[in-house]
């Protein structure tokens, strides 16, 4: 990942917005009678395999120095991430993800 101006200072700038946005969504769950579209940017590790292809689990890289070949080693595997409840996930690439949305607002709209 690649670091942007201010993430030096954490989270303290905008954890009031996050709250605000936290308490906004409790509000939101609580409608009723309004088609509720969630969206999911990661899946948990052990339930990723059985509903995912590897096309869709974004890719994390380790590098490795080969010091006989003088050479960096890369290899590739899933991005692991945790979740807000703090289970190990893959993320998930973006196509899947609006995929997910496309189906939700069509049967949302009943279209």
């Amino acid at each position: 990942m690649v670091t942007k101006e201010g993430d030096e200072h954490g989270i303290e700038p905008i954890r009031t917005k996050l709250e605000k946005d936290e308490m906004l969504i409790k509000e939101v769950y609580k409608l009723q009678g309004i088609p509720k579209v969630l969206l999911r940017n990661s899946i948990p590790v052990n339930k990723t395999k059985e509903v995912t292809d590897d096309y869709e689990i974004t890719p994390g890289y380790v590098y490795s120095w080969d010091e006989k070949k003088q050479k960096v080693i890369t290899t590739e595997k899933a991005w692991e991430v945790k979740d807000d409840s703090g289970t190990l996930s893959n993320s998930l690439m973006p196509p899947p993800v609006v995929v997910s949305l496309i189906k939700q607002l069509v049967k949302a709209l009943g279209i």
